[in-house]
């Protein structure tokens, strides 16, 4: 089996044997409080807006177009913030290779908690008219952007401090923020539709939840102010200065490597997006039940991804990070087979079932994705390969998906020619995952890029 092989450095944590110092015990705690909070708040205002467009914003941003072509117009919105995602790596790419992850984090939560603030404010329609929707989209542009580089950033933070032996695990930890602020999205919708109703919820309570991530933005800033830079990081630049264009570095050295990274997940994040985003569409508009049972539901699935992802993690640490990207997509890819079927039974149980078989097979393979992603580059360039091969992820199966499934079922009037075509992303993904080397065990650090495999 190809490996990744890359010598080591005496800033990395190479062996567990070794005790670590209590300095270092302090920084990694903080760490592993501040990255997956933080990432945590990221998600709830990136997902907040995916929750909201199928059910409430074609109604009040969008409400001159027929019900069908408002809800393809809020699902279109959702995806720009995703489109944006790219250009946000681009950016965060340069500072955090070349002035550090610790500040790439904390301008990213600004941003989101900025985005948050200005949606909740933000009048409709009704009032403003057509630049409404025009705002609405521009800061919508804003989540992206911020999303593309949070990601990369709280993972490098934690896998540049883990041992080798945990480094998947630590990075885990981080990506349960994602599930975690999924859910919690979904906790605050079901609290406050209960509470005020549906139209009141449609009228004007679902600003609230907005309004409350900004302020779990500011408490997330004011965590990572005091997480100080990663060693692995600062040992590099000391000892090797920066890359100039770190983004130009990354495309010279390893085209291959980010085209193969980015469609190894395709599959599955097109699947995430369908549950997490689509779902609202298709349970309210085609099975009409109630945004509540849509809140719930996506809840329910989302939780059990709070245990999937970090054991995806901890199997990864022992047995490998291919073994389990196979296993997770494999459960993945049946549960989208069943998917429609079983939502169309309209029972809760089976819908929630569903909902969890495909969420968490995802979550289990997401536990060793950081850290795949991570390994695949040299530490001056490592947040540019990361961020740009997991942005591109997240727009090629990611910000058209929603869309495209309202749009295929709704000219066909089947699931099953969705479903056919996400059969192609799991075909493709499983020769993407096939193809790439296993990097378990291998070395965080390596010398210089120039030292570096270069192999795509």
């Amino acid at each position: 089996m190809e490996r990744i092989v890359s010598t080591p450095s005496p800033a990395e944590p190479e062996h567990t044997a070794s005790p670590l110092t209590p300095e270092r015990r302090r920084d990694i705690r903080r760490v592993m409080i501040g990255a997956p909070i933080g990432t945590m708040l990221e998600w709830f205002d990136f997902g907040l807006y995916g929750s909201l467009s199928a059910i409430v914003f074609p109604t009040v941003f969008f409400p001159t177009l027929n019900p069908a072509a408002g809800t393809l117009a809020a699902l279109a919105s959702f995806g720009v913030g995703l489109a944006m995602r790219p250009l946000g790596a681009l950016l965060f790419s340069h500072v955090g290779d070349r002035m550090g992850r610790k500040r790439s984090m904390v301008i990213a939560i600004i941003l989101m908690g900025a985005a948050s603030l200005g949606m909740g404010l933000l009048p409709g329609y009704a009032v403003w008219g057509i630049w409404a929707p025009v705002a609405l989209v521009l800061l919508r542009c804003i989540q992206g952007l911020s999303l593309g580089g949070e990601s990369t950033a709280a993972q490098l933070m934690a896998m540049e401090y883990a041992p080798r032996d945990r480094r998947a695990f630590f990075g885990s930890l981080v990506n349960v923020g994602a599930p975690l602020g999924l859910g919690l999205v979904s906790v605050v919708l079901v609290v406050i539709r209960g509470v005020v109703g549906e139209q009141a919820f449609i009228d004007w309570a679902w600003r609230l939840p907005f309004l409350i991530g900004f302020v779990m933005a500011v408490v997330g800033f004011i965590i990572r102010r005091y997480v100080n830079e990663t060693p692995v990081f600062v040992e590099a630049q000391q000892r090797n200065g920066q890359v100039r264009h770190p983004i130009v570095s990354l495309f010279k050295l390893y085209p291959g490597r980010v085209f193969r990274l980015t469609f190894l997940w395709v599959a599955n994040v097109a699947a995430s997006y369908v549950v997490n985003t689509y779902s609202a569409a298709y349970i309210t508009q085609n099975l009409h039940m109630s945004s509540q049972t849509v809140f719930t539901l996506v809840l329910i699935a989302t939780l059990f991804g709070v245990i999937a992802t970090p054991l995806g993690g901890y199997l990864a640490d022992r047995v490998g990070r291919k073994p389990i990207l196979f296993i997770g997509t494999a459960i993945t890819f049946v549960g989208v087979i069943v998917y429609f079927p079983l939502l169309n039974t309209g029972s809760w149980p089976i819908m929630a079932l569903t909902m969890i078989l495909t969420l968490n097979g995802q979550g289990l393979a997401f536990g060793a994705l950081g850290a795949v992603l991570a390994e695949q580059f040299p530490t001056q360039i490592r947040y540019s390969g990361h961020a740009v091969s997991y942005t591109l992820i997240n727009l090629v199966g990611g910000s058209a998906t929603p869309f495209i499934a309202a749009w295929l079922i709704g000219s066909t009037g089947t699931t099953w020619s969705f479903v056919a075509l996400l059969v192609v992303a799991f075909i493709v993904s499983f020769i993407m995952i096939a193809r790439t080397p296993e990097t378990r065990g291998v070395s965080f650090t390596t010398t210089s890029i120039d030292e570096a495999p270069q192999a795509g």
